[in-house]
């Protein structure tokens, strides 16, 4: 009885380790398309400055190339992340909601 219940107990711990992973897997890709949108935001005003200021003129331009990259870049983080949790998951044969 004690041992079905330590193994119960490593299982579920075992499960939720995979979920808090998981879940900071998805609060790190979100955190990308924050800056993303930050970075895109950012550009669309500076656009206002242009006019004004020929300084901002490079930074109107990148700002919108930068927002791009951080999309791609968290993107392909998340799902190589992902994977490699389905992964861990499968083998720790781990019971975690779809």
């Amino acid at each position: 009885m004690t041992d079905d219940v330590a193994e119960r107990r490593a299982t579920d711990s075992f499960s939720l380790a995979i979920l808090r992973t998981s879940l900071a897997n998805h609060r790190t890709l979100l955190a990308y398309y924050r800056t993303a949108i930050t970075l895109s935001m950012a550009g669309v005003g500076l656009l206002h400055f242009n006019a004004v200021h020929s300084t901002f003129g490079y930074v109107t331009i990148t700002s919108p190339v930068a927002a791009l990259l951080a999309v791609i870049i968290g993107s392909s983080s998340y799902l190589i992340s992902r994977r490699e949790i389905a992964l861990e998951a499968r083998d720790g044969k781990a019971d975690l909601p779809s």
